[in-house]
């Protein structure tokens, strides 16, 4: 329920009419996928360095800020600050809740509450999808 969802699934649909970045959507939605990608590396590096806490209580905050700054920049339409951001929103996601929640999972949970949790993951995924079009 971060967003991180939307993003990933509908950045061509929502970057379609950001002509000011110089970038078509479908480069912008490259450069999102690519993002994700090499971010992951980098917060399974940071959660082994500094640990769960830090990442939870600073990243998470930042989280929250990138996107009302990404809402702020969408509200007066400065489109490429807006990429910028949400390229960040996504390095932070990656950097936090995106690489700990899944070890965190795998640390606390049985093998059968694992897959429990698992699928309420994909099914909130299948809810946002389904209902962010007509959002």
């Amino acid at each position: 329920m971060t967003g991180i969802n939307v993003i990933i699934l509908y950045s061509n649909t929502i970057f379609g009419g950001k002509s000011d970045s110089g970038l078509s959507a479908n480069q912008i939605t490259a450069l999102v996928g690519a993002v994700n990608f090499l971010s992951v590396f980098g917060g399974m590096t940071l959660l082994s360095v500094t640990g769960r806490r830090p990442i939870f209580v600073y990243l998470v905050g930042l989280l929250a800020i990138s996107n009302i700054l990404m809402g702020i920049l969408t509200l007066n339409e400065q489109h490429t600050a807006e990429i910028i951001v949400c390229l960040l929103f996504i390095v932070l996601f990656e950097f936090s809740v995106g690489t700990i929640l899944w070890l965190y999972l795998a640390e606390i949970l049985h093998d059968k509450s694992i897959g429990v949790a698992v699928m309420m993951n994909w099914l909130v995924t299948l809810l946002v999808s389904a209902i962010i079009p007509s959002v």
